[in-house]
């Protein structure tokens, strides 16, 4: 992406004061993960007009 890291940080904190939250879900109970015939659903529905 071309940032610096002090610009990725700022970047970070600027998301944090307009959400009010962190702009990411933080839990200890991660999601499962798609199968690949999931994934390649999920692929084909996103990117089929192209």
């Amino acid at each position: 992406m071309g940032l610096k890291p002090g610009d990725a940080f700022n970047l970070l904190l600027a998301q944090v004061e307009l959400r009010e939250a962190l702009p990411f879900a933080v839990t200890t109970r991660p999601k499962n993960l798609l199968t690949a015939d999931e994934q390649a659903a999920a692929w084909t529905k996103a990117l089929d007009a192209y």
